[in-house]
């Protein structure tokens, strides 16, 4: 029987431009490249999802849009970025969209952030188990909805 075998065509997004001193700019491309989802042993801590990434600098032509990759300037290489769903990101229950991180919120202020809000929420690494357990999942359009969240959350900077 022959062997079916399968290319995807890999993620990559147009990310912010990465800004430079005297008004330059860079773009800026994120290639995702692994996945990972951790459940921890004692069943108590939530679970953590993350992708990493590989974002690339670009010249930029008159008309903004991306030119070569800056691959030989030392100090525009290609780096490695690892983006992070966990319990300290607060998401719609029923899309995973991001609406606010919890980072160095007190507890009643994450008490009067979740009051305040209007929409069924979950905490980030929750949802992504609930995703794990109860759901079909298309993997893409999860992973291209988080890179541009994390782009508007200025994590590419």
């Amino acid at each position: 029987m022959p062997l079916v075998t399968y290319s995807p065509a890999p993620i990559c997004l147009r990310v912010s431009d990465k800004l430079l001193p005297g008004n330059g700019r860079l773009g800026q491309t994120a290639r995702f490249w692994q996945f990972g989802h951790t459940h921890p042993l004692d069943g108590v801590a939530s679970c953590t999802t993350s992708i990493k990434l590989l974002v690339t600098c670009h010249e930029l032509t008159e008309a903004g849009e991306l030119g070569p990759a800056l691959l030989t300037h030392p100090s525009f290489q290609p780096r490695e970025l690892e983006l992070v769903a966990s319990d300290e990101t607060l998401v719609d229950e029923a899309t995973g969209a991001i609406l606010h991180e919890l980072a160095g919120l007190n507890p009643q202020q994450r008490q009067e952030l979740l009051d305040s809000l209007p929409q069924p929420t979950m905490l980030q690494g929750q949802f992504f188990a609930r995703l794990r357990d109860l759901q079909p999942v298309l993997i893409t359009s999860m992973l291209t909805q988080h890179i541009q969240q994390a782009d508007a959350l200025g994590r590419f900077q």
